[in-house]
């Protein structure tokens, strides 16, 4: 059966249903998986782009452009992450004004392992459903999408 959706045969709203149940169905699974490791989704999604920016870390302004979300939000999500040691607050180097954010090293060594955790379910999960070059391409369009 082909399940492809032809762009002249579907409506602006109806794609937009479509766009909603997936966004809020591959946050469920995503939530689901990571409440092992306890971490939401958004906690996770910090963590791993303050990881990447290691070992210079990231100020919450950096933080903000990168994840588009508010600085207010972020402030209060990475000091309850500093509460819970995944997270170190650290003075910049180039402007003593500033504090950058890091991932604390028992964080760091977690991260990986985390990760490929967290693949290997949503690999389980979502193969069934998607073959490895339908994820590639969904992966990309998104990309594009967020540039917008």
């Amino acid at each position: 059966m082909d399940d492809r959706i032809l762009l002249s045969e579907i409506s602006t709203y109806s794609s937009g249903i479509l766009q909603g149940r997936a966004y809020r169905k591959l946050k469920r699974v995503t939530s689901d998986i990571l409440k092992k490791h306890g971490l939401s989704a958004s906690e996770w999604f910090i963590i791993g782009t303050i990881y990447d920016s290691w070992p210079k870390g990231l100020s919450i302004t950096e933080l903000s452009k990168i994840t588009d979300t508010s600085l207010a939000y972020l402030s209060k999500t990475a000091t309850s992450l500093i509460k819970r040691n995944m997270l170190i607050k650290i003075e910049s180097e180039s402007d003593s004004r500033t504090n950058l954010i890091n991932v604390t090293k028992s964080a760091r060594k977690q991260i990986p392992e985390i990760e490929s955790a967290v693949r290997t379910d949503m690999r389980r999960i979502i193969y069934p459903e998607l073959t490895p070059e339908e994820l590639q391409t969904y992966i990309q369009v998104l990309s594009k999408l967020s540039k917008i």
